[in-house]
């Protein structure tokens, strides 16, 4: 699926010094994996 944002330059350079500090072989999967950290922590913070 792809899908659009709209998201500050200042956040998208920042997010991709970090990814690429990660060694993450792409923005889309540093991303993907960002977003599947999000959904697990506030999934763990809903049991509590």
């Amino acid at each position: 699926m792809r899908t659009s944002f709209s998201i500050p330059d200042e956040v998208v350079e920042e997010f991709d010094r970090v990814w690429n500090e990660q060694d993450i072989e792409n923005r889309s999967r540093a991303v993907r994996e960002a977003m599947l950290e999000y959904i697990e922590s506030h999934s763990r913070l809903e049991e509590t």
